[in-house]
């Protein structure tokens, strides 16, 4: 999950955090990656949907789909 204090909101550390995750993901050649979300939180739930991460069958779960990166 991703966190981010309430003074430090709106500056786009979640959606950074987040693609970060993704990259590591990759550089690790994890085929999926999931997220827990709070049902209520339209702002990261926007950023998960922008990320591609798609609802999962349980209802607090998010999981996304990721491409390796590496050639080979």
């Amino acid at each position: 999950m991703t966190g981010v204090e309430k003074a430090y909101r709106g500056r786009k550390l979640a959606l950074a955090l987040k693609l970060l995750a993704i990259r590591i993901a990759q550089a690790h050649d994890a085929a999926t990656i999931r997220t827990g979300n709070d049902a209520e939180n339209g702002p990261m739930l926007a950023i998960n949907r922008k990320l591609g991460y798609q609802p999962w069958p349980s209802l607090d779960q998010w999981v996304k789909h990721i491409v390796s990166t590496r050639e080979g």
